[in-house]
């Protein structure tokens, strides 16, 4: 559920640079620890309470590259762990997510 608070301050800041956004783009850096579709519904709800629920969303994931076999993939946050070998994979630095606001 940390996701919502996440989303709370990158929306804020987002909105803050941009007073008019024609569409938002959710970009997911650490699939490790923030999951990209429970991101997604709490930007929505988000939005709705801002009433802008009618704002297209576009969502990107970065790949996390596995340490031991170098698979690149996007993590279920609940199980971190490499689908090929098993290996845990590494979270990044940083927020984990950022919203960019395009203007009209």
């Amino acid at each position: 559920m940390h996701e919502a608070g996440l989303i709370e301050a990158a929306l804020d800041g987002a909105l803050r640079r941009a007073s008019a956004p024609a569409a938002l783009e959710l970009h997911i850096s650490d699939p490790v620890r923030v999951g990209g579709e429970a991101a997604r519904f709490h930007l929505e709800l988000a939005l709705r309470a801002r009433g802008l629920g009618e704002l297209p969303v576009e969502l990107r994931i970065d790949p996390v590259d596995c340490p031991a076999c170098a698979v690149a993939v996007v993590p279920d946050p609940a199980a971190p762990f490499c689908p090929g070998c098993g290996w845990p994979l590494p979270r990044r630095d940083g927020p984990g997510l950022e919203i960019r606001a395009r203007r009209r």
